[in-house]
């Protein structure tokens, strides 16, 4: 995220005071139990807001803090969602071409 165009990083965020290459925020939600992200809320300049859910597997499957879908929301739009499955990462190499790549790096999907 880049400093508030004032340079006031004690101010609250608006959407007018954000400056930089790429004008925008984004506040994280995480389960404080496991450490998952939960949830991202991306507020841009324009004001429109883009949020995403993230669920997982549940706690004592095989991999409980894998990634197993997100659901995107932008402004007022319709909320898309996009499952991974085990063949979903493994048949790609080293797993990078994956777009929640950040989400699943480091994880051991092969066992």
């Amino acid at each position: 995220m880049d400093a508030p165009s004032s340079g006031d990083c004690t101010a609250a965020l608006t959407a007018a005071g954000l400056g930089g290459p790429a004008p925008y925020w984004t506040d994280y939600q995480v389960d404080p139990a496991t450490g998952n992200r939960t949830g991202t809320t991306t507020t841009a300049t324009s004001g429109t807001v883009t949020t995403a859910s993230y669920s997982y597997a549940t706690a004592g499957s095989l991999h409980p803090h894998a990634v197993s879908s997100v659901t995107t929301t932008i402004g007022t739009g319709t909320p898309t969602t996009k499952s991974y499955g085990m063949a979903d990462f493994l048949s790609c190499p080293h797993f990078r071409c994956h777009s929640n790549w950040g989400e699943i790096r480091g994880r051991d999907f092969t066992s």
